[in-house]
């Protein structure tokens, strides 16, 4: 039944301590359904204390009353309450221009969603397992690009033959217009009335 050795020791003695103070107990016990009942208690009990609770993992959308109640209508619900309250995550987001929750949310929301990046990798090619690794190897890496000698021969770009026609009188008019505008708009706006 148990395979380790510790935990099956660990469960009978668990079960035995409650069987000697279930047996001191007998005689209160009135009806059959109590004593059963008892049995079952210490049972349950030993197996929590000694073995402990299996972890579950359910989906994120799953409130813990879904998983003791009507399974499948709570599940629905909870489902579509998790749909509603991210779709209107994804709308917010698209009027406030924040893209990069937009498209988490489709992406969650699609099914497409695979959170997390690329492992980081040493010179060597070993994959780095652990926080502080890889931001020792990022430190190093820009280090090796930020730090490196100029070049030993200038590029050699010759002068463009042709000048281009820009009008810099009519853009620099018009930027200067629009920032007076602003101002002008920022001073009625910050004195009292």
């Amino acid at each position: 039944m148990l395979e380790n050795k510790t935990k099956k020791s660990e469960f009978q003695i668990e079960l035995k301590n409650r069987f000697s103070t279930f047996q001191n107990a007998a005689e209160e016990i009135i009806s059959i359904e109590d004593h059963w009942q008892e049995i079952k208690n210490a049972f349950t009990t030993a197996c929590e204390t000694s073995v402990g609770l299996k972890n579950r993992k359910h989906q994120e959308w799953i409130t813990p009353e879904t998983l003791v109640k009507d399974v499948r209508n709570s599940a629905r619900r909870d489902k579509r309450a998790f749909v509603d309250k991210l779709t209107a995550e994804a709308e917010e987001a698209a009027r406030a221009n924040n893209i990069k929750a937009l498209y988490d949310n489709i992406k969650l929301l699609t099914g497409k969603y695979q959170k997390g990046s690329r492992p980081v990798k040493s010179k060597e090619g070993k994959t780095l397992n652990t926080h502080e690794e890889q931001m020792k190897r990022w430190v190093e890496h820009f280090k090796d690009v930020l730090n490196q000698d100029p070049p030993v021969r200038k590029a050699d770009i010759p002068p463009s033959e042709e000048l281009l026609a820009v009008d810099y009188a009519r853009r620099f008019s018009t930027s200067v217009c629009m920032a007076l505008s602003v101002m002008i708009a920022g001073l009625h706006l910050s004195r009292p009335s």
